[in-house]
């Protein structure tokens, strides 16, 4: 097991789906 963090690009697309799904529950919330 290498310990090394995940690909920075892995990381910020977990970022932006992340957020997305944040997004999503705010509207369907309100």
């Amino acid at each position: 097991a290498r310990q090394n963090s995940p690909s920075p690009t892995a990381l910020a697309f977990g970022d932006h789906l992340l957020s997305q799904t944040k997004q999503l529950s705010y509207k369907l919330v309100q």
